[in-house]
């Protein structure tokens, strides 16, 4: 009990640490370089910022497999906010406020937990359950030849299982939206 709990604390720590190295020396290096700005403009910069670096991260921490991928995200993101919002400060002319931290803090989450995440379990999930909703529980199934319900057809999903994965579906979509919008606006300014 004690040995397990252990190992579950390590890795949470050690995915939360690959989490904060790869958004805060992956930002920091970025903002203070201006490399891609310079090469290729605002737009790619933060789209590597807001996108790729979060992907890259939750990439990494499911290659890993670590045991809590949703804590080590919240916690990688809350302390690398934290450890680059006062850089932030130095580096824009017009420092953020804090909503900006907090939207920032929630797109890296979001990528970066969705990106933890087998796409066929989350969003192949969603869209059966979608698919099974909108059809109204029933749906056709051609390979046999008498009409059964959805659910004889298919495999059946627990309550708990399609709750996750809408939420995670969620996630994504909002950590996407909010990232896309986020590029296109500090792309501008």
């Amino acid at each position: 009990m004690i040995k397990s709990a252990f190992c579950y604390i390590t890795d949470t720590v050690a995915g939360g640490v690959i989490f904060i190295t790869i958004i805060t020396g992956g930002t920091y290096f970025l903002q203070n370089t201006m490399i891609l700005v310079k090469k290729h403009g605002p737009y790619i910069h933060w789209a590597v910022v807001l996108l790729a670096l979060p992907a890259i991260a939750g990439f990494l921490l499911r290659l890993k497999r670590v045991s809590s991928p949703l804590l080590c995200c919240m916690l990688g993101a809350l302390v690398s906010t934290a450890i680059l919002y006062p850089f932030y400060k130095h580096w824009w002319a017009v420092p953020p406020r804090q909503s900006d931290a907090i939207v920032y803090m929630c797109i890296i989450f979001g990528i970066a937990y969705i990106a933890t995440q087998p796409l066929r379990t989350t969003f192949l999930l969603a869209f059966r359950l979608g698919r099974y909703s909108l059809a109204g529980g029933k749906v056709n199934n051609k390979t046999k030849k008498n009409q059964k319900d959805y659910t004889d057809s298919q495999p059946v999903y627990s309550n708990h299982g399609s709750t996750i994965a809408m939420l995670e579906l969620l996630i994504g979509v909002c950590s996407l939206g909010l990232s896309l919008f986020s590029v296109f606006f500090l792309g501008r300014s």
